[in-house]
């Protein structure tokens, strides 16, 4: 987990901090935010605003936080994951193409991370029939 120093010159809220208000303009029933919104959040995301980060990370937090609880059952690691993944799109927002939309390459983000998550205490099996603390290398579905 990030120490505390690093969260507080973190321009990124914690994962599943509401205190940051983000705006409901653009979505759509169902919580789907519109392309228009996301492409606007990117053009805001390269000017460096980070407010428009902010209101990326309240836009997309669930639905991060849901698809990398698929993937790995310590919740604490997908916090990590979570909040890792808004770090490098803001830090990488200048190498996201438009060939997708922002969610999209959130999504793919978030899949490629390779969480040091500890096994699960039950003796569950991840993905794909792997050992609880991670599959080998030749069992990752990368996107």
């Amino acid at each position: 987990m990030p120490s505390a120093a690093l969260r507080a010159l973190s321009p990124l809220p914690a994962p599943g901090d509401r205190s940051a208000g983000g705006p409901s303009v653009g979505r759509r029933a169902g919580g789907v935010v519109s392309r228009a919104l996301q492409d606007s959040w990117v053009a805001r995301l390269k000017a460096r605003d980070p407010e428009a980060l902010r209101e990326v990370v309240e836009a997309f937090t669930e639905r991060l936080t849901a698809v990398v609880s698929g993937m790995l059952r310590d919740r604490d690691a997908v916090d990590d994951v979570v909040q890792e993944t808004f770090a490098k799109a803001w830090f990488r927002i200048q190498a996201f193409q438009g060939d997708s939309s922002l969610y999209t390459w959130l999504y793919r983000v978030a899949a490629q991370a390779e969480p040091t998550a500890a096994p699960s205490p039950r003796g569950e099996r991840g993905p794909a029939g792997c050992r609880p603390g991670g599959c080998p290398r030749a069992q990752v579905r990368r996107l």
